[in-house]
């Protein structure tokens, strides 16, 4: 290797590369992970470090964690044939569903629809087209301001079985959801003091957050699996064991952190969380179960964002608690197998343990049907996490600290965090429009895009300046 030919960034990979072989030769295979990650944070682009760590995890019997990287490879080049015949030998499947994604077309959220276009969209959904007909594109909303139309139209109950998930959502967590047209829920404070005055969820959830829900919930498949999976979160042992490097937060080295979820719980209304720590970079926490409320907060998370910060990243999965969403995003977690470049052992341990227990769940599903149900979860999805923005603003108080939180919990990583803000993403998604950054195709995390953080906060801007948002944000 010429070094004088190559960029400084990979030279300075290469050596933590050289590094990484080194200890890999001692047999010491942690210390050269972690120096090889930091090779492709240095320069993503270093594909021979991508193959190595591919062959490493294979040596090491771990084809699950093999096939993730000649996944992650293949989004960056789906025409490398190395990668492909690597990951057709570890994992199969994943190479199946891997071309099955790329032809899903993207969530019909947005981008450049006028008129029947949006209908027509929509139809692709199994027919939700005429339900949803009459609800303006997003980026319409979003703009109404400037003309004057700052408010929602109400969002209409769409029967009976939003009414048995709120009984359901109630018996897990002991939170009732209003009804349309309901203030504000009296909840217990969870530490102890008087009862208080609490946002009811479904007051400011996103306005059609529920009705893609819903959707998922009248699916014959989905209505089969979702009793299956709550009742998977009582397997209390199976929990407990299988997340491998998720350990008990510990409350006297981490006090600040207790305390703050403390008062997400207590600003919401939900139970109390059961907090686990997993020694990852990654800023993406987990939520593993909704019963009793489990949530693994990844060591980058807690070491970069501020105690604001944080109370928002809590308040968020605290409205996934009170929404009852905790399942659906399990469902859509199996449904899309997503492989995204920074996705947590957290994550790779829940979706192993998911598929060994619900195993068979899609039997007979046809292959085009799989895909329409890929489709749903993703447009579900987009919008569940603008609900959950919603409840994190709510318990934060501030549109500031919000915004900067989504922008840097969409980093890669801890280091890039720190230098990820508001402005920087503005700058680089400048003058591209604001449907596009919605448009992400399934294969993409709503969490992770860093286009979709700069329409999220575009649109947590908005909402903050209707009369909804300012009457729960008030003092």
């Amino acid at each position: 290797m010429a070094m004088d030919d190559v960029s400084a960034e990979r030279t300075r990979a290469f050596y933590k590369f050289k590094e990484a072989e080194q200890h890999a030769a001692k047999h010491k295979y942690d210390q050269a992970v972690n120096l090889a990650h930091d090779a492709l944070d240095i320069d993503p682009t270093y594909l021979d470090v991508r193959f190595w760590l591919g062959d490493l995890y294979r040596k090491q019997d771990q084809p699950r964690k093999a096939s993730l990287v000649y996944q992650d490879i293949l989004h960056q080049d789906r025409d490398d044939q190395k990668a492909w015949a690597a990951l057709r030998e570890v994992d199969a499947a994943a190479a199946d569903r891997l071309e099955r994604l790329h032809d899903i077309a993207p969530d019909p959220f947005v981008a450049n629809r006028t008129g029947d276009a949006f209908g027509e969209d929509l139809d692709d959904l199994a027919g939700l087209a005429d339900e949803f007909r009459a609800q303006p594109p997003e980026e319409e909303l979003f703009l109404a301001q400037d003309v004057g139309l700052d408010d929602m139209s109400a969002v209409a109950d769409t029967g009976g079985v939003r009414a048995m998930l709120e009984a359901e959502v109630g018996s897990i967590t002991g939170v009732q959801p209003a009804h349309e047209g309901g203030g504000v829920a009296v909840a217990a404070d969870p530490m102890g003091g008087a009862a208080v005055l609490e946002p009811a969820p479904l007051t400011w959830l996103y306005e059609e957050d529920l009705k893609y829900r819903d959707k998922m919930a009248q699916h014959p498949i989905y209505a089969k699996l979702l009793p299956n999976v709550v009742d998977f979160w009582k397997d209390d042992g199976r929990w407990d064991t299988a997340i491998s490097g998720s350990v008990h937060l510990d409350k006297q080295r981490h006090p600040g952190v207790a305390e703050t979820c403390h008062e997400a719980e207590a600003r919401l209304g939900t139970p109390q969380w059961t907090l686990y720590v997993c020694p990852e970079r990654r800023m993406v926490s987990t939520i593993t179960r909704g019963h009793p409320p489990t949530v693994s907060l990844t060591t980058g998370c807690l070491n970069t964002l501020t105690h604001e910060e944080l109370l928002f990243t809590m308040g968020r999965f605290s409205t996934m608690v009170a929404a009852g969403h905790v399942a659906f995003l399990q469902m859509a977690f199996m449904t899309l197998e997503r492989s995204p470049r920074t996705i947590t052992d957290v994550e790779i341990d829940m979706l192993e343990m998911l598929k060994e227990h619900h195993a068979g769940w899609d039997a007979g599903v046809h292959r085009d049907d799989r895909m329409k149900l890929g489709q749903l979860c993703h447009a579900w999805q987009q919008r569940a996490e603008l609900s959950a923005d919603r409840g994190g603003l709510i318990c934060c108080g501030s549109l500031d600290v919000a915004c900067n939180a989504i922008a840097r919990t969409s980093a890669a990583d801890s280091n890039a965090a720190a230098t990820l803000t508001v402005q920087a993403l503005t700058d680089k998604y400048k003058g591209q429009d604001v449907g596009q950054l919605a448009a992400i195709p399934p294969k993409e995390d709503p969490l992770r895009n860093e286009g979709y953080a700069l329409y999220r906060i575009k649109m947590l801007r908005w909402w903050a300046k209707t009369p909804a948002g300012q009457a729960l944000l008030a003092p």
